[in-house]
C-alpha cells in the first residue's frame, strides 16, 4: 500500500484549525473540520478500495469503525 503522507500532513494541520477554532476562537477554523472530513474520507476509501470483497469483510469494517471510539479512556 501507497502511504500518502502529504495528505496525512494536510489532515494534522486542518485538525490544528479545528482545535485553533475550538480553544482560540479562531473563525477560519471551521473549514479545518470540512476538509478534515472529507479529506479521511478519501484516505479511507484509498486504503480500503480493493480489500472489501465479501460481507465479512464489510462487517469487520464496520465494527472496527464502531469500536474504535469506544476504546477511549473517555468512554470507561
Amino acid at each position: 500500500m501507497t502511504r500518502l503522507l502529504p495528505l496525512t500532513s494536510l489532515r494534522f494541520f486542518s485538525a490544528w484549525l479545528v482545535v485553533c477554532c475550538h480553544c482560540f476562537d479562531f473563525e477560519p477554523g471551521y473549514a479545518g473540520v470540512t476538509f478534515f472530513f472529507v479529506l479521511s474520507g478519501f484516505i479511507l476509501t484509498y486504503n480500503y478500495a480493493g480489500k472489501l470483497r465479501t460481507s465479512k469483510d464489510y462487517l469487520d469494517f464496520w465494527w472496527k469503525r464502531v469500536a474504535r471510539p469506544h476504546e477511549s479512556p473517555h468512554f470507561r
